[in-house]
């Protein structure tokens, strides 16, 4: 048992004797291979600093030095960038991007403008064709006649605008009345006959009259040359032509049409587009802005400018041009023998100009044109010169009124009722002061009942006159 517990001990000792040298020996191999492995982990961080050093300086050399590149046998230098114009180029792009969703803004404004504006028309338009399908056949005539208060109502003289006037107009609802001298008394008398006509319209018919009269300024001009009212002097068309200051010819346009809005007439007989190219014309001799086309042309566009800003209505005359003749159309029809590429060069010039500054209506004027039109009847009897040249050559889509019916150049050879049916026939919309007031309406109403005048024909001229009307006023129409 000692011999076995003593042969025992020394084994146990030998043997841990052995692990502990084991362990120890490990335990120095292990540090020796962690040393080794840490001073390859550092080698390798040293190159690894060492190679990001290099290629750092050489990044720094780029920006310092342009380089060079080839592309496609071209070389193209690169330009060095600083920071400055990094940062410049970053608020450029910033403010390009700004400019863009600006533009992108402003052009769906734009469109949104646009479609709503659209939108209106298509409104106004169904309205006005509402209107035009509600109302009777009796109306419709008689919305096309432009009348003086003595033809509407019956009596000798009309100042104002009472219950004889109110009870004619709801009888025959005309679609416009036209002034004279004999109408003027005084200014606040003025003021509210043309209100109450505006609402004796409107309760009638749903829309305001066309009030109309000759301003022309200087010989012709019913308020400017009355006594009784004091208004801006504006003088004769030649003499603001004799200038040649196209600014003169607006501002003439202006003050008529601010002096005539102030008393609520929202149409004048105005500006005269003829060009005085015939000296023993006496007619136009004042009342046309010259003898160059050009130059007439130019004025005419500034007068109608001056007028509509301020709501009132122009009226080119008298189409197709009165400047070349010898004759006055208030006595006998007035001819003109120029071809129509003279005409064309000369007396539709400043219609052209008038009808592009959006002049809401054209006279037709009681002018024979032989060689032009080849036909001895005046423009005003005219589809050549109504719907072919005014509408369709010209692109006129106003509204064309006769000049007054009343005149020598007509009654003396047709009758009231003849001579309105011609006029609706040649594309007229509006028939101005017939002879015969009541002979005249009822020759169109019975020429439409009765086949002889398309009641489309009617409706189309109701159209223009009835866009016209629109436009003069502010909220929708109740229908």
């Amino acid at each position: 048992m000692r011999k076995y517990g003593m042969r025992g001990r020394k084994t146990v000792r030998k043997k841990r004797g052995t692990d502990i040298y084991t362990r120890r020996r490990r335990e120095k191999i292990f540090r020796k291979a962690a040393v080794k492995v840490c001073i390859g982990l550092l080698a390798v961080l040293a190159v690894v600093i060492t190679v990001a050093a290099v290629m750092w300086l050489r990044g720094a050399g780029k920006k310092e030095e342009p380089q060079t590149e080839s592309k496609s046998g071209t070389e193209t230098v690169k330009e060095t960038e600083t920071e400055p114009q990094k940062e410049s180029q970053t608020e450029t792009r910033a403010e390009t991007e700004t400019e863009k969703e600006t533009k992108k803004e402003t052009e769906t404004e734009t469109e949104t403008e646009t479609e709503t504006e659209s939108e209106s028309e298509d409104g106004a338009e169904k309205e006005i064709q509402a209107l035009i399908d509600w109302m009777p056949l009796e109306d419709k005539v008689a919305q096309l006649f432009m009348v003086t208060p003595e033809a509407l109502t019956g009596y000798d003289q009309v100042t104002r605008a009472g219950t004889a006037t109110r009870q004619a107009y709801e009888k025959m609802p005309v679609g416009g009345i036209v002034l004279m001298e004999q109408n003027l008394s005084e200014p606040e008398e003025l003021k509210t006959m043309v209100s109450n006509l505006h609402s004796y319209s409107r309760e009638r018919t749903g829309l305001p009259l066309l009030i109309g009269i000759d301003e022309e300024g200087g010989t012709v001009a019913r308020i400017g040359n009355h006594e009784d009212f004091d208004v801006p002097d504006v003088e004769d068309m030649a003499d603001v032509g004799k200038g040649k200051d196209v600014s003169k010819a607006y501002e003439a346009g202006s003050v008529l049409g601010e002096y005539l809005s102030d008393f609520g007439i929202d149409v004048d007989f105005a500006p005269v587009a003829d060009v005085w190219w015939n000296s023993d014309n006496t007619v136009v001799e004042k009342r046309s802005f010259g003898s160059d086309p050009e130059l007439v042309a130019q004025m005419t566009a500034e007068a109608v400018k001056g007028l509509q800003e301020h709501g009132v209505s122009a009226t080119l005359k008298h189409f197709p041009g009165h400047g070349g003749t010898s004759k006055d159309s208030h006595d006998e029809i007035a001819s003109v023998s120029e071809t129509i590429q003279e005409m064309d060069k000369k007396d539709l010039v400043p219609f052209k100009a008038g009808i592009e500054a959006g002049a809401d209506q054209v006279m037709i004027g009681h002018i024979c044109t032989p060689k032009a039109s080849d036909e001895d009847i005046p423009a005003t009897f005219s589809y050549f010169w109504v719907t072919e040249v005014l509408r369709a050559y010209l692109g006129f889509e106003g509204v064309a009124i006769t000049d007054a019916l009343n005149m020598g150049a007509i009654t003396q050879k047709y009758t009231s009722a003849e001579a309105s049916i011609k006029a609706l026939e040649a594309g007229a919309d509006m028939l101005l002061m017939p002879e015969n007031f009541e002979e005249a309406y009822q020759g169109v109403l019975e020429a439409v009942k009765d086949g002889t005048l398309k009641e489309a024909r009617v409706d189309e001229s109701l159209a223009r006159i009835f866009r016209l009307k629109y436009k003069k006023i502010p909220q929708r129409l109740p229908f």
